[in-house]
């Protein structure tokens, strides 16, 4: 693949430069002709100017030998040819011998008094000629036409040379160009192979993997967006490696404890009086096995976005009611009480089973982290077009650096204090008040925590 890219590219870039210098060629060449007829012309015309003002200056007995003697010399000193004729009589003899009709012409206007520049040949099968010719009246005789001219063919040869060497400019431009694509395209297709490899190592696990990122030009950017995008992927399957770590870790001990239990009924180690207790740790840690795989199918929902929340007219105060109630008697077991400071009794657009998830995950995790004689609070408020609810315990408080990873998978803030929780409930808390488009925080000192939620 690297090649055939590199291939398409030279040959492209080769075909677009040949095609720009061949059409700049032939527009160069043709601006040169031009150039080399208009600076002919020039001279032309400055030459007869100094034919006129040479004749001019010359004393009266001016004669045709004297005139013609005259531009003899300057036919030497210019390099070009002239031609005089006198009257249509001379006309009319050059035309009989092969004068063009389209020269006898401009032969008559110039006798007539006009000057002109044209192409045409001067006598039969002459070649052809750029011509120039103006009307000169000697003192006391009729007007002559001179006529100046030079042949086409000094005009090709000059534009002949000047091509060859513009020619061979354009093949040495040719040449370099070829040479800088074939470099630059070289350049370009090992960058983008070099992404394409890092591709194909990250398609086999290699998340590490990373380009450099050499300009600013596009390919720059793809390099740049590769690494971020490769970084973002090596930090999911980081999180996925330590997520697969944890549940593993958080199922070993509930499963070691059932297979412990069942091997003793089955080697009979258990004795009859200790059955009973031995049965209880069993249903208690299947019970445990079975919130974990709960939670986790929740949390793998949440993140997946494939939970669907109902709309529909609510009250906070009775959910709120309903929470407390389901936790009494764990609130009782653990010798705590749970008070409620409700001052908003509004209708609240929410899903019931999830608001009462919520509640229940923030209540029952103050409960089972926090000592006996520990009240908890659970608060409502009117904050404008806001709805605070708030979870308050009066326990020991959670460490400062342990806040920031409260609401993380998995995270424990004291194990010494959690009674067989999965980790994972402020987790799955957090996700549902942002699906509802509202904020979860957290405030902790020495003498209580409070979780903070605000409902749109």
């Amino acid at each position: 693949m690297k090649h055939r890219i590199f291939f398409k590219l030279l040959a492209i870039h080769l075909t677009l430069s040949i095609l720009s210098l061949t059409v700049l060629y032939f527009i160069t060449g043709y601006l040169i002709e031009q150039q080399l007829h208009n600076e002919k012309e020039n001279e032309l015309r400055q030459s007869a100017e100094a034919i006129k003002n040479e004749l001019n200056q010359m004393p009266d007995e001016l004669t045709n030998g004297n005139i013609r003697k005259q531009l003899r010399t300057f036919e030497r000193l210019n390099h070009i040819q002239i031609t005089v004729i006198k009257n249509e009589k001379n006309t009319k003899k050059l035309i009989e011998s092969g004068l063009p009709q389209s020269v006898s012409e401009q032969i008559k206007s110039i006798l007539d008094g006009q000057t002109l520049i044209f192409s045409g040949t001067l006598e039969s099968g002459g070649q052809n000629l750029l011509v120039y010719g103006f009307p000169f009246k000697p003192r006391g005789d009729n007007t002559i036409a001179i006529l100046e001219s030079v042949p086409f063919a000094d005009l090709d040869i000059l534009y002949a040379a000047l091509t060859r060497n513009l020619l061979f400019a354009f093949g040495l431009i040719a040449l370099l160009v070829t040479v800088a694509i074939f470099f630059v395209s070289k350049q370009m297709v090992n960058r983008i192979h070099r992404i394409s490899t890092a591709a194909e190592k990250m398609a086999h696990g290699q998340f590490q993997e990373r380009v450099p990122v050499v300009g600013t030009d596009e390919i720059a950017q793809l390099a740049l967006a590769f690494n971020q995008m490769a970084g973002q992927l090596f930090q999911i399957e980081k999180h996925r490696t330590h997520f697969i770590s944890e549940v593993a870790h958080e199922l070993r001990t509930p499963l070691t404890t059932l297979l412990a239990t069942l091997r003793g009924f089955i080697d009979g180690t258990i004795e009859d009086h200790e059955k009973h207790e031995f049965l209880d740790i069993a249903f208690s840690e299947t019970t445990r096995l079975g919130r974990l795989v709960n939670d986790l199918l929740d949390l793998v929902h949440f993140e997946e976005k494939e939970i669907t929340f109902k709309k529909v007219p609510l009250h906070l105060n009775a959910l709120i009611e309903e929470a407390i109630q389901l936790l009494n008697h764990q609130a009782i077991q653990h010798q705590m009480r749970i008070y409620t400071i409700l001052e908003s009794n509004d209708t609240f657009q929410g899903d019931p089973d999830r608001i009462k998830q919520l509640l229940i995950n923030l209540i029952s995790n103050a409960i089972e982290h926090n000592e006996p004689g520990t009240i908890v609070t659970v608060s409502l408020h009117k904050m404008g077009n806001l709805i605070q609810l708030s979870v308050s315990d009066t326990g020991a408080g959670i460490p400062e650096e342990k806040l920031h990873r409260l609401f993380d998978r998995f995270h424990k803030s004291d194990v010494s204090r959690s009674r067989g929780g999965s980790g994972l409930g402020l987790t799955i808390c957090k996700s549902i008040v942002e699906f509802m488009g509202g904020t979860i925080s957290v405030t902790s000192t020495s003498s209580g925590t409070t979780f903070f939620i605000t409902l749109p």
